[in-house]
């Protein structure tokens, strides 16, 4: 991934709220930033591949937002997983 001006900040609010299971007031707009940045972060396909390395497997589902036009994310009400294939 190439950092650009704002990456560290937004990951370790992404990674802080995964790992605890706790949403933040920031975490929607850390989302937001890695979104609209995706194609300056990951730039070419190694680093899209280097990103599909990074994440490929099975992930617990942490927090969610619902879908639409909701920007405060919730704990998952039940047990579920993400696969990433």
């Amino acid at each position: 991934a190439v950092k650009i001006e704002g990456y560290d900040e937004a990951f370790a609010t992404i990674d802080s709220c995964a790992t605890s299971g706790e949403p933040s007031p920031n975490l929607y707009n850390a989302v937001r930033f890695i979104d609209k940045n995706a194609l300056q972060i990951y730039p070419s396909l190694d680093h899209k591949q280097q990103l599909w390395n990074d994440a490929h497997g099975s992930w617990k589902l942490q927090l969610a937002t619902g879908g639409g036009k909701f920007t405060e994310f919730k704990p998952v009400p039940i047990f579920a997983f993400a696969m990433i294939d």
